[in-house]
């Protein structure tokens, strides 16, 4: 089974050591002592770096806004940073999702990864196909179902696509410790897992619409 990343540079890490300093079930609930100890003072009150750099901090809408933002100068700096071997973000993405598995997945499995449109990958793995990065095969008993397999070629160029990784993971996670990196894994895999209900129910409702139409 494929496992999702994030950007194809921030992996996951086990959620279940984050957190502990957050207080569980009913004993949380009732505000008991042994699962939140009282404060003897006021809270401090500190305004975060960023909210004191951006006006907009305390706006709902920010987070979202940053998140683009962050996309956004990855994809653009991916594509800078790949271009002199001939890759783009994408397709990067791509060659890091195939080299995360032990078996080579189907088209379905890498979109479903990549968290991109089965069409799109489709696309994108026809040229690279083209470029001699990946085949394309059928297997016994599988039907028609096309799995994606690395060549040489491909295997080279994720070589240096990890060799880029360091470069870029090197400017991208400066200043920020080990902790906050796997926190902030840790809460973006959550807004992943929210937003993947939310396009569940999305679809349910347009199929819902569509049956109703009929």
């Amino acid at each position: 089974m494929l496992t999702k990343g994030v950007g194809g540079v921030l992996f996951l890490p086990l959620c279940a050591r984050l957190g502990t300093d957050r207080p569980r079930g009913k004993a949380a609930a009732r505000g008991e002592e042994s699962a939140m100890p009282r404060s003897t003072g006021s809270p401090a009150q500190s305004t975060p770096a960023c909210a004191e750099t951006h006006a907009c901090a305390g706006e709902e809408s920010a987070l979202v806004r940053r998140l683009f933002t962050v996309n956004n100068m990855m994809m653009r700096l991916g594509d800078r940073l790949t271009a002199p071997i001939g890759l783009t973000s994408s397709r990067w993405l791509l060659l890091c999702a195939l080299g995360r598995v032990e078996e080579p997945p189907t088209v379905r499995q890498l979109s479903e990864d990549a968290l991109l449109s089965a069409q799109n990958v489709s696309r994108m793995l026809a040229a690279m196909e083209d470029e001699g990065l990946v085949e394309r095969r059928t297997q016994p008993g599988s039907g028609r179902s096309l799995f994606v397999h690395l060549t040489d070629q491909g295997r080279t160029a994720l070589e240096q696509t990890r060799e880029l990784a360091k470069v870029f993971e090197q400017f991208f996670l400066d200043g920020i410790n080990p902790e906050e990196v796997e926190r902030t894994e840790c809460t973006l895999q959550s807004l992943i897992d929210n937003l993947e209900r939310f396009e569940t129910k999305l679809e349910q409702s347009e199929e819902s619409r569509r049956e109703a139409a009929r």
